[in-house]
């Protein structure tokens, strides 16, 4: 195994021989170096992202679909649970003209608030308009990311590392997961367990899309993990890895 050189042993080499940053092979090696002594991706807090990722994926067809009745009702909600002030309600229904500037307005400063506002507003369009939530995919009760709740400490001891490795690639050619994310799973997670674990963490903190590209991935690769999970009618497979 090769082992690497610190951080400050490299900046040392740098300062002796200055002639090796033109070597590839030296900038391959800190660019390596550099990921390793930074942080991955954190799975806590990209668990914490789960209602904002649910406004990103519905903002365009909320701004289409929004009636302006909804809108001010959101805007009373939000300032009752005091995540707008008084001001910053007015200002979404006086400073913008139309209704779609209203909405995308509206929408934006909710995100912009965090997770608990993202919640706040979500709860509120369920409650005000329940048309509007069957077309924006609320009507579910985020079922997806509901399930990956449910199931994640079976999962974490259950799932094999050769599911682990399928689920990533479904999920990169998805387009849930970045390259760096994917590799970060496998690379920066020593164990198993910590593979799994960060893998379901991260799914969930990028919203309902995800955690149900997540569960159809599951159920095709391993449905012997997903009946004993809960996630299938009846066992469809003895377990094996599916191709």
């Amino acid at each position: 195994m090769r082992k690497y050189l610190s951080s400050s042993a490299i900046n040392d080499q740098m300062k002796r021989h200055p002639q090796i940053l033109t070597s590839r092979w030296f900038l391959f090696f800190r660019r390596r170096q550099q990921r390793a002594d930074s942080p991955g991706p954190s799975c806590v807090s990209m668990k914490s992202e789960h209602y904002m990722g649910e406004l990103r994926r519905i903002r365009s067809e909320f701004v289409k679909g929004v009636s302006d009745p909804v809108i001010k009702a959101l805007l009373d909600d939000l300032y009752h649970h005091e995540v707008f002030s008084s001001e910053e309600k007015d200002s979404v229904m006086e400073e913008q003209r139309s209704r779609a500037d209203q909405a995308r307005c509206l929408i934006d400063t909710v995100m912009g608030k965090g997770e608990r506002a993202s919640q706040r507003m979500i709860d509120g369009i369920k409650e005000r308009d329940k048309h509007l939530c069957i077309n924006l995919g609320l009507s579910s009760s985020l079922a997806g990311v509901g399930e990956l709740q449910r199931i994640r400490s079976e999962f974490v001891k259950g799932v094999s590392d050769p599911v682990i490795k399928c689920l990533l690639d479904d999920l990169w050619q998805q387009k849930v997961f970045s390259t760096e994310e994917k590799d970060s799973v496998i690379e920066d997670q020593k164990s198993k367990v910590d593979r799994a674990r960060c893998l379901i963490d991260m799914v969930m903190g990028k919203g309902e899309r995800a955690g149900q590209l997540m569960i159809d991935s599951m159920k095709k690769r391993d449905e012997h993990l997903c009946s004993t999970l809960g996630l299938m009618s009846s066992p469809a497979g003895v377990g094996e890895l599916l191709p």
